[in-house]
This record gives structure tokens, sequence and C-alpha cells, in this order.
């Protein structure tokens, strides 16, 4: 049986979890990531506050974005990877 009692519309589930209060932590952080028309694109912020978009194949530092997920990427350097999360995400 289906529980219709949930009567929130989806603009305002969106809506409240967008405006719900976090700190960002310092350093490198993974903003966002966009999937569009067969494109991936990355939100990070540096480690001095801006932010940058960045595509496979560009640098974070001597680190190359190797892929592109929802809500991760893959970062190279040396052989070895790493996977940068969004925080609390």
């Amino acid at each position: 049986m289906t529980d219709f009692s949930d009567t929130s519309t989806p603009s305002q589930v969106v809506g409240t979890a967008a405006t719900q209060e976090a700190e960002i932590p310092s350093g490198t952080v993974l903003i966002g990531t966009i999937n569009a028309k067969n494109r991936a694109y990355a939100l990070v912020k540096s480690s001095r506050g801006e932010i940058t978009q960045v595509k496979p194949g560009d640098r974070i530092g001597r680190q190359t974005v190797a892929a592109i997920e929802q809500g991760q990427i893959i970062l190279m350097h040396n052989g070895q990877t790493e996977r940068m999360v969004i925080p609390g995400g």
C-alpha cells in the first residue's frame, strides 16, 4: 500500500535541502558536479576561496581530473588515484 501522507511538493523538498546551513571545510573542496549533454564538469573551491569549474583533463594543483561522477571526482597524480567527494554528500 502506498503512503500518501507526505504532501510536500518536490520544490519544497529541494528548497528545504538547498537552504540548510553548512560550513564548507577549509582547503580544496568539491562543491558540486554537473553532467549535461555528454559533458561533465565540477565546481571546486580552492584553499584561497576561489571557485573554479573543471573538466576531465584539467589540473587541480599537481593532480589531474581523471573522471567526474555524480557527487565526486577522481584525481590522478604519479599513477595514484584519489577520490574527492562533496562534503556531507
